[in-house]
Order: structure tokens, then sequence, then C-alpha cells
């Protein structure tokens, strides 16, 4: 029996799947001109075979890195959360003015990440509002006259109390400074987990 038109030949056999990959970069053609992924393509799309990522290791804090490159400036220290700055685009650099309506901190989150090294009172809770709860709200307005990044090492949990899976180590954050809160280099971002900003009101 003839083979069929859209056979293929023993020596371009296409596997099942592939080709759902194949509009993603490294697509390859099969001998009938359809675009397909080979094994290994495939595998790294799938993350088969490659090295599971450490973030222990990504996340440790450099060695000799301070708590703090210089003692924080007089003003009110506000916390943002890594993921309200992430979806709201929020961009507060030194030198900008601020107008802003803030709830307080969770005292408790900023206990996990620095002990009692650190204080900040107060929080820019973008959603506060929408919680329906009652809340207390403190007017800071002012200039920025610095902006912390924090970050903490990470490690693999499986205590339901802390949370399970990639989680910071108690008291372990450090900052360092930035420019603006969009500044933050192209280095691994996973343990980045807030911002804090010095306002000098006015």
């Amino acid at each position: 029996m003839a083979e069929s038109e859209n056979s293929l030949p023993d020596e371009h056999p296409l596997a099942v799947g592939w080709a759902a990959y194949a509009p993603l970069t490294g697509a390859v053609f099969n001998a009938h001109g359809e675009s397909v992924l080979t094994p290994e393509q495939f595998a790294v799309l799938q993350r088969d075979g490659l090295p599971a990522l450490d973030l222990a290791v990504l996340s440790a804090r450099p060695v000799g890195t301070p708590d703090e490159e210089a003692p924080p400036p007089v003003g009110t220290a506000v916390w943002f959360t890594r993921w309200q700055v992430d979806e709201v685009r929020l961009d507060v650099g030194v030198g900008d003015e601020v107008d802003w309506r803030l709830t307080p901190m969770d005292l408790p989150w900023l206990t996990r990440l620095f002990g009692a090294r650190r204080t900040v009172d107060l929080q820019l809770d973008f959603y506060a509002e929408a919680l329906g709860d009652e809340q207390q709200y403190s007017l800071v307005a002012g200039a920025v006259v610095e902006v912390e990044v924090v970050r903490c090492p990470m490690h693999l949990s499986t205590d339901p109390a802390e949370g399970v899976g990639w989680v910071p180590v108690p008291g372990q954050a450090w900052t360092t400074r930035l420019d603006r809160t969009k500044d933050l280099p192209d280095t691994n971002t996973e343990n980045v987990y807030g911002f804090i900003v010095h306002v000098r009101e006015d």
C-alpha cells in the first residue's frame, strides 16, 4: 500500500506533543514543512533534565553586605510590598514629591523579615479600601529622600506555619539603596520582598 501524502518518512518521526510548541523560539521543520521541535528542545521547554533552581543559593546574602549602607535618613519610613510595586508599576524615586494615605504596617511580617532590627510603622496599601474593613489612615506628604530595596535569603519550607515552599529565612533580611523603585538590577529578584521609602514631610 502506497504511503499516504501526509505520512512521514521513518527518518523524520513526529513525536506527539512537540508540534504544540512549534511557534516558540527554536522551532525546526520536518520533511513536510511542518514546524516541530526536537526532543532536546521539547525537554528544555518542559524543564526536563535541567537542574532545579536552588533559590537558597541564588538568594544568599552577599558576603560583607551591611544591614544598611548608611543610617536611615530623618523622615517617615513607608513600606511597599514588591507585588504592589510590580502590579501598578509604581515608580518612586529620590526627590519625588508624594502625598499618600497610609495604613498601619503589617508588623508580624516586618518582624519575620528583620527580627527586631528595623521598625516601619506605615505602609502604602493600594487595596486597603477594597477590603471593606475599618482602616486607620495617616496622611504623609513630602519629598522622598531615600529608597531601600528589601531582600531576604530563602529556604525550602515544609512547615505550614511559615508557608510551604520557598519562603524567607526569618530575621535575615537586608537592604540596599536605589535611586528609584524601578531600578532593580538584572540579577535574581526572587528574594525581593519590598521597599522602604523615606519621606521628609513638609
